[in-house]
């Protein structure tokens, strides 16, 4: 696939999120957003100013949403909690709070005069079904083990190359795409679910690629055949996995459809896949201007633990 490099809007971190339904919340106020850099120049993009403060209005900043879909991906609600959630404020339930519902939850608190941040946490749990406030779960129930339990643990650094179904990778890449399978499995509900790849790494005869394939880490999956809600899954559990991911060929490009995947820290990647893991942190869709992520209002930017250190410079 042609060299991805990425651009976005990016905003400060905001600070940590927290259910105080006894403090006021301050009035909202515009967030400037940042430039993008050009394809192949990998010229760094100013940064934000600081993103605006929660507000009462229900609206948050595209850094606040990020930090609070963390929040969940730390804290799993489970399916039929979310689901409950998700009914209550008028989204698709589908067991998954990603930054469309944390949006709906946000515009639910402040409509019931609740503090503004995205989190079911237990004042707006109490406040949503007239029970007792009670502390979410700290450890991940049944169909979210999966993703916790790869969160706070790195694959292995083993850059031995592999053939793994008919393309070219290293073991630690291998390790993450099964980890990425496992968590389609167990907390997407897609049994016996297997990525093909249409390319793999270590490859420099494609000469569109520009060089994204010609270390380790990155990878081409297929999609074609697939619904769209499998390929919003696939990319999730990618980026969940450690990947940074970005669908092609369902109308935000003219590329064929596709997954393009890369490792994040992967010490063989290429320059050029290592320009595109930092435009990724960025938020960025890794093609050619500054168009945002396209795949974030339904898979977020689930970063693992493990990864941060490489990409918390440029959140």
């Amino acid at each position: 696939m042609p060299y991805q490099t990425q651009s976005a809007k990016s905003s400060a971190p905001a600070p940590a999120l927290k259910e105080m339904p006894e403090k006021a919340a301050p009035k909202a106020k515009k967030s400037p957003t940042a430039g993008g850099y050009a394809e192949g120049k990998a010229t760094v993009a100013p940064k934000a100013a600081a993103a605006a403060p929660k507000t009462n209005a229900g609206k948050l900043t595209p850094a606040q949403v990020a930090q609070a879909v963390e929040w969940y991906n730390e804290h799993p609600l489970g399916p039929k909690l979310s689901k409950k959630i998700q009914k209550k404020v008028d989204v698709v339930a589908d067991g998954w709070i990603g930054p469309v519902t944390v949006k709906a939850i946000a515009a639910w608190q402040a409509e019931h005069g609740l503090y503004v941040d995205g989190i079911a946490g237990p004042v707006t749990l109490g406040a949503m079904f007239g029970k007792p406030a009670t502390k979410p779960p700290t450890k991940p129930p049944g169909a979210d083990s999966a993703a916790s339990a790869f969160n706070k643990t790195p694959p292995k650094s083993d850059y031995t190359i592999v053939w793994f179904r008919g393309v070219k990778m290293n073991a630690r890449t291998k390790e993450m795409v099964l980890r990425a399978e496992t968590i389609l499995q167990s907390d997407f509900g897609h049994k016996d679910f297997k990525f093909e790849f249409s390319q793999g790494s270590y490859n420099e005869s494609v000469s569109a690629s520009a060089g994204t394939h010609a270390g380790g880490g990155a990878l081409d999956i297929r999609t074609v055949g697939k619904t769209t809600k499998t390929v919003d899954h696939m990319v999730k559990a990618l980026r969940t996995a450690g990947f940074a991911a970005w669908s092609r060929g369902r109308g935000h490009d003219s590329l064929p459809p596709h997954i393009h995947a890369i490792a994040i820290g992967d010490k063989k990647a290429s320059w050029q896949a290592q320009q595109q893991v930092i435009e990724y942190a960025k938020g960025g869709d890794g093609l050619i201007g500054t168009k945002p992520d396209p795949d974030y209002d339904v898979a977020g930017k689930p970063i693992p633990a493990w990864a941060l250190p490489y990409v918390k410079a440029y959140l």
